[in-house]
């Protein structure tokens, strides 16, 4: 709820939903899974080596996904009445798949 008393909707009641895809290449982890071919291309999930010795590059991977992506979409979608009059232009929901 706001200051004005206007509630806010749970996260999966959005009319906007982002799903944040990587761009590190993980085909060195995927290769040998026995799995669904479609599977094996999944960009929402990130390998991590069991000691973490590629935890860097995985972690710059989502920090640059979310600083590109979320930090631009929030400065653009800062102002709640142009934001407010969008979404209710909107029918339904709208999912947007982020690729790089």
């Amino acid at each position: 709820m706001d200051e004005n008393g206007l509630l806010y909707p749970k996260e999966y009641e959005c009319n906007r939903r982002v799903k944040l895809t990587g761009s590190y290449d993980q085909f060195k982890y995927t290769e040998y899974i026995k799995c669904n071919i479609s599977e094996k291309k999944i960009r929402d999930i990130w390998w991590v080596e069991p000691f973490g010795s590629n935890l860097s590059e995985v972690i710059n991977d989502i920090n640059n996904g979310f600083l590109y992506y979320a930090v631009k979409w929030y400065k653009e979608k800062s102002n709640k009445e142009l934001t407010m009059q969008e979404a209710e232009k909107l029918n339904g929901f709208l999912f947007e798949n982020i690729e790089k």
